[in-house]
């Protein structure tokens, strides 16, 4: 069976039914391993180790901060003071303010990473090589806009899960006030809208950052494209993101028994939070090799929402057929000689 090298922009624009679009990521990533791989590896790596080994040693720390807790005599009387306690010296404190940071760093490079090699690589001429230095010139350019996305994109889903929120809170209080059966089903009634509303909304939106880096559109243009183009098609969007979070999900399982040969969690439960000699170096290699192998893993789900964006782009505008209208005039690309292997059946 042959594949598509994805080296032209046609490759990307096709109009791909549920199943395609999950090949055609495993497809990609089959492809352009040692390209993008590499990019990754000099671009995202160096991020996310420092970001995962430093937030291994937090992790410890505040362990043993809260196994303190939980063992003080005061404590123990007194549950409110664990809770405030928990809230000043590791939600509030530099250190996790720190690693939010980082995560956001971590997450603005990675995604620039993915969606600017497959932009760069629709741009650029079959024959030539997307290098490392081209998608790290476009990482560094896009940068500070595309983490202010990040966050502008997280106070919209907070926002709007307030308003509906709003609205279901007001309908409830209507039929709470109504008494009898139907104060439970307000109840119900305000969830499923919460949960309902805010699902809708992260799905129409799971297609932005593939806009936002390919098109260079502005934030609520790049929001507005996003409902239009997900517009009738949004079940499918959210059957294929169910389906790819189930299999690298599946993956990272099959991670977490890999990294268990080094450090069991067992280990820290045993230690009462005091992790201490081999134990201690043992869990922040495990946590460095899942930063490592997650690598591999999480560019999946962006392949996949990119697919599905070209495949939508491709439905509602075609816009492949401009890539062969300006190819009208140019000489044919040579042709390469094909091994067809047993499985195959050749062309007549």
């Amino acid at each position: 069976m042959r594949y598509l090298p994805f080296t032209h922009a046609s490759h990307f624009l096709k109009e791909r039914d549920f199943g395609q679009k999950i090949e055609a990521s495993f497809d990609f990533v089959r492809a352009h391993f040692k390209p993008l791989g590499k990019a990754l590896l000099m671009i995202v790596l160096p991020t996310a180790l420092v970001i995962g080994l430093v937030s291994a040693v937090l992790a410890l720390q505040w362990f043993s901060t809260l196994q303190g807790l939980q063992n003080s005599t005061q404590a123990k009387n007194n549950p409110a003071a664990i809770m405030g306690s928990v809230v000043s010296d590791v939600f509030l404190s530099p250190a996790y303010i720190s690693i939010l940071l980082g995560a956001l760093v971590l997450i603005t490079t990675f995604v620039l990473t993915v969606y600017g090699y497959v932009t760069l690589r629709m741009d650029t001429a079959p024959e030539q090589e997307v290098t490392v230095s081209a998608v790290w010139q476009l990482v560094r350019q896009r940068f500070v806009g595309t983490a202010l996305a990040l966050v502008g994109l997280g106070v919209t889903l907070g926002v709007l899960s307030f308003a509906v929120s709003m609205v279901g809170g007001l309908l409830s209080l209507l039929l709470v006030g109504s008494g009898g059966m139907m104060a439970g089903f307000g109840a119900v009634l305000m969830m499923c809208l919460i949960f309902g509303g805010t699902t809708y909304v992260s799905v129409t939106l799971s297609l932005f950052l593939i806009i936002w880096v390919r098109e260079r559109l502005g934030f609520f243009a790049t929001i507005g494209r996003s409902f239009r183009l997900i517009w009738g098609k949004w079940w499918s969007t959210f059957g294929l993101l169910m389906v790819m979070l189930i299999i690298c999900m599946m993956l990272m399982f099959a991670l977490m028994l890999v990294t268990s040969l080094i450090s069991s969690p067992l280990a820290l439960i045993k230690s009462n939070g005091t992790l201490e000699g081999t134990a201690r170096v043992g869990f922040i290699l495990a946590n460095a090799l899942s930063t490592l192998l997650s690598l591999v893993i999480y560019p999946l789900i962006l392949l996949a929402l990119a697919f599905q964006y070209f495949n939508l782009v491709e439905r509602k505008e075609g816009e492949s057929l401009h890539y062969l209208v300006d190819a009208i005039g140019q000489p044919a690309p040579e042709a390469q000689p094909q091994v067809l292997l047993p499985d195959d059946e050749g062309e007549y």
